[in-house]
């Protein structure tokens, strides 16, 4: 992530649009980007539990059913 975010500080006088001369910032911030969803969405301990908040809602519907 510093890497990546360092990348597109380096970048960024050139524009946003990667293919403008010198490159510009628009692609290391989109992987920056997907690279935090990643951390966020994945299966880890600091991952949100977007995902598995509805199927434990459904599951407990099923049962009260």
């Amino acid at each position: 992530m510093p890497l990546l975010l360092g990348v597109a500080w380096v970048h960024l006088p050139n524009g946003w649009v990667y293919s403008a001369q010198g490159g510009g910032c628009e692609y290391p911030v989109f992987l920056a980007t997907a690279a935090v969803m990643r951390f966020l969405l994945g299966d880890g301990a600091y991952a949100l539990s977007l995902r598995r908040a509805p199927l434990a809602a459904l599951r407990t519907a099923d049962r009260l059913a």
